[in-house]
């Protein structure tokens, strides 16, 4: 386990758990504000936010800014679409400049509830602590994820359970919402960018296990609104055996690729059409091929 300086004791987050949020914006609308809002009500406020236009070429974070709806919000534009991982490294490099000792990264559809961010900051203020995530609820209040597990077969799948009231270990945890340490986050390289898009946060999350602990909050609620992208079935697929190949763990890439393979027959048979297996297959080809 690397070396990390000690956390700070939950008594003196007050003066230590300086926080910036990145936040990570591909055209979703002007309903960013309703994200941006839920971070400005947070019992305990972020000493910066940075919204990164992913080159959303929408026109809506110029919008808003010419209207005045994002005073006092930072804004990073890249010039391409460089995906969750290459998004929230670029507003991470942004934030960097608070000095703050955590960065928490938000996707645009994330709505916290008022006393999530205090909760968080205080679970990772506990020693040896290295990230923290909430009970992600969907918008009718049913569960959607307490943090992720790994299972035998290489799959990762929320969870669903009861955690309890005290934090605990996790897996890992959905890039939705997460509070990092700094250190931690420099210590492993930030984002791998190599996944764009799924994976990267279970990636992530067994990167940060390597510094620390990663802390499932229960306490800490937040509100998402899953969305399947576009290129989902070749990524899902080729991140799924790109991950455990740099895990070192063959057996998991190879109990992976009957059920990656049926996937992709299921989805073609239900909707998706021939589309959606070659994707699954050319996932499966250059999750092979991926040098690790």
């Amino acid at each position: 386990m690397a070396d990390l300086d000690p956390s700070p004791d939950e008594s003196d987050l007050g003066s230590a758990g300086r926080y910036c949020v990145v936040l990570l914006y591909y055209r979703y609308g002007e309903r960013v504000l309703d994200t941006i809002a839920a971070v400005r009500a947070q019992t305990s406020g972020p000493v910066g936010l940075y919204l990164v236009d992913n080159c959303s070429s929408d026109g809506v974070v110029d919008r808003l800014e010419q209207r005045g709806d994002l005073d006092g919000v930072r804004i990073v534009r890249t010039e391409e679409n460089l995906g969750y991982a290459g998004g929230m490294n670029v507003g991470a490099r942004a934030a960097s400049a608070d000095g703050c000792e955590f960065l928490m990264f938000l996707t645009h559809e994330l709505r916290m509830e008022a006393r999530c961010a205090e909760e968080l900051l205080a679970a990772a203020g506990s020693r040896d602590a290295v990230a923290a995530g909430p009970s992600l609820r969907l918008p009718d209040g049913s569960l959607w994820a307490n943090g992720g597990t790994l299972d035998w077969r290489g799959r990762a799948r929320h969870l669903r359970d009861d955690p309890g009231a005290s934090p605990r270990g996790a897996q890992w945890l959905d890039g939705a919402c997460l509070l990092v340490r700094s250190d931690a986050f420099a210590a492993v390289g930030g984002f791998d960018e190599s996944y764009f898009l799924y994976w990267e946060d279970v990636a992530f999350s067994l990167a940060l296990r390597e510094v620390g602990t990663v802390l499932l909050v229960p306490g800490a609620v937040a509100v998402q609104s899953p969305s399947t992208s576009s290129g989902s079935a070749y990524y899902a697929t080729r991140n799924r055996l790109v991950t455990w190949r740099r895990q070192g763990q063959p057996l998991k890439v190879l109990l992976s690729l009957p059920e990656l393979l049926a996937w992709g027959v299921k989805r073609a048979l239900t909707g998706g059409g021939r589309a959606d297996l070659v994707a699954v297959l050319r996932g499966c080809r250059d999750g092979l091929r991926h040098r690790p």
